[in-house]
This record gives C-alpha cells, structure tokens and sequence, in this order.
C-alpha cells in the first residue's frame, strides 16, 4: 500500500524445502539487517531454527532484538520497544479469517506511520498484494526477481514467480514464428500483436482472464470441455481437460455476477484468451 506504509519495504514468498526455505529466510533477514545498519530488531517467529540462528547472528553482530510468537505478542513489544525494523515469518498463517482480517487492519494502522523497514515472509498472495510495496521472490532458497509488487503480479516474467502470484494456467510453448506461440497441451496456436522474445519458453493466464464465446470459434480460442466444477459462495470454478491426456487442468473462475449469463447461455464453446492478459514467461 505505497504512501501508507512507507516503512514496509519488502516482502519474500518461500517455495521449496523446510530447510531451504529456513536458511533463505535467515540469509535474507541477515542480508538486510547489515544492510541498513539497524539496531534494535523485532521478530516474529515461532520456528526455532530461525530464532536460534538469527539470536546467534544478531548476538555477534552486537544487535539488540526481541522475539515474538504471535501478532499479538508482536504489537506489545512493538509500543514497548519501538524497534528499529521487524521482521515478520508468517504472522497471519494460524488465524480464523475473522480474526486474521482484525489483525491484519491492525498492523495496518500501527505501521502507517513507522519508519522503519519491515520485512514479511508469506505464502499468501493477498497479503502480499495489499501489504508490500516492494516483492522478493525465492524458489529453493535462491532469488528468482525483485521489484515493484503491483509490477511484478501483472508481469512476473519467470514461470516461477507466475505461479506464486496465482497464476493457475501456465503451459509450456513453442515459437511458430515471430509473433506466434503454439501451446500443444492446450491444442491452440496463439497470435500475437507484438513480437514475442526468443527466450520465452512458457505462457500463463489467470483463471479470471478468459473471455467466454459460444457459437463459431475466434482468435486464441480453446475449446471448452468441462471435467469438473465446485460452486463456491461467490465463484464458480471449472476444470477443464486439456487437449492431451497428460495435460494439466485448465482453470476458468467465473464470478457470481456472470452466473445468469451461464446458466441462460450453457457452458460456452470456448474460452478466448485475450492478447493483453497473455503473460509471456521465462
């Protein structure tokens, strides 16, 4: 949220092993504490490994720090000590969604105006989205990109990332020409307006992305044979197969306001993937 948490600085989403994720979390936390010099630290921890390998770190390096538990823990120590960064692993993970929504508006308006830096560490995508205004992404302990987190979810550029900003349809392509991708698992030749990298080696787009056609197919457009569905309160998810047996799934969301037009309509012929919302992938 840019302007209002001008202290949260970056956030890190962990993929992989127990044990990689560990150690890319303490190299990291450890990479920015030296790197801003700060002197008075906050975590928020409740896996030992971290805490003990970074209370062995911050100890020689001559740090003063504070560990907590919980957010709760977290939010006492933070009036009592005002530290100069936090560092937070996870914070919301163990929460009712009631709860966590309280929590959540209230570290909001405890960080608004601290000016500090603050890192989070969080599998969720929604928390990312609304809390960090810089992104750090890792996949078994190594830094995939950095940057602008609004920048990165509407263009992640490696698979990777892709898939840990929720990205449910990613397929592997082959370039046709130089605007051109064939996508063989999901039996669709793509045309593109613009000139595709010769680096691109997949293509994604998000499950709320497609375009719904019935009748005579179009550009981009793949046909629709439904596997599965669940109803959920506000969405519809569909599952649909792809063009080979082996093939992965492909999702189409569909939001409670269009489920007249399905229902009147029926399932459509086919979806159509709209050009601007093709994210081009390493």
């Amino acid at each position: 949220m840019p302007g209002l948490l001008s202290g949260w600085k970056q956030e890190l989403q962990i993929k992989g092993s127990s044990l990689q994720a560990c150690q890319g979390i303490v190299t990291t936390y450890e990479r920015v504490v030296k790197m801003n010099e700060k002197k008075t630290i906050l975590i928020v921890e409740d896996d030992k490994y971290i805490v003990n390998f970074m209370s062995m770190t911050l100890k020689d390096e001559g740090y003063g720090y504070y560990v907590a538990k919980s957010v709760k823990e977290a939010i006492s120590l933070f009036y009592a000590n005002q530290p100069d960064m936090i560092l937070l692993d996870e914070p919301f993970s163990a929460l009712d969604v009631f709860l966590k929504d309280r929590l959540q508006q209230e570290m909001i308006e405890i960080l608004a105006d601290y000016e500090g830096t603050v890192i989070l560490v969080s599998h969720s995508r929604d928390e990312i989205y609304r809390f960090s205004e810089e992104l750090l992404i890792m996949d078994s302990g190594q830094v995939i990109c950095c940057g602008n987190t609004k920048e990165i979810f509407a263009n992640p550029q490696w698979k990777e990332a892709a898939r840990l900003t929720g990205c449910k349809n990613i397929t592997q392509v082959t370039h046709l020409g130089t605007n051109t991708l064939m996508a063989p698992d999901w039996g669709v030749a793509l045309e593109l307006h613009r000139e595709v990298p010769a680096d691109i080696r997949y293509i994604g787009i998000r499950a709320h992305d497609f375009i719904p056609r019935w009748g005579d197919t179009a550009e981009n457009c793949l046909p629709v044979k439904v596997n599965s569905m669940a109803e959920l309160q506000f969405e519809r998810k569909y599952f649909l197969k792809g063009a080979k047996d082996c093939a992965e799934e492909v999702c189409w969301f569909v939001q409670r306001n269009d489920w007249n037009m399905l229902d009147e309509k029926g399932i459509p012929d086919y979806l159509q993937v709209p050009e601007d919302k093709i994210l081009l992938l390493k």
